[in-house]
């Protein structure tokens, strides 16, 4: 297994840190969704921007509305996975 894909909710991508292989976390839904509670939303956010700084994982949204709505509440590097699919097809052999 080289990565790890996890979108609903993002923050399940918390249970695959540890096993020190790349992330691609697709915000299909709220960040907040399975991390209701003060203390978890801002553990769930700490692990977020970890995820995001580390170069062999992807912070992604599905649309121009969730990449903003990531960037605002983790202040990480959100791609709009329209040209990440765009990108992937056109490499295809």
């Amino acid at each position: 297994m080289d990565a790890f894909v996890c979108f609903h909710p993002p923050a399940l991508c918390e249970l695959f840190m540890p096993f020190n292989k790349s992330v691609l976390v697709l915000a299909s839904v709220n960040l907040e969704l399975a991390r209701e509670n003060p203390p978890r939303w801002r553990a769930w956010l700490r692990n977020l921007r970890a995820i995001a700084a580390d170069r062999r994982n992807v912070v992604a949204a599905n649309n121009r509305y969730d990449v903003e709505y990531v960037r605002s509440l983790a202040r990480s590097l959100a791609t709009d996975l329209y040209f990440l699919v765009r990108l992937l097809l056109l490499t295809d052999d």
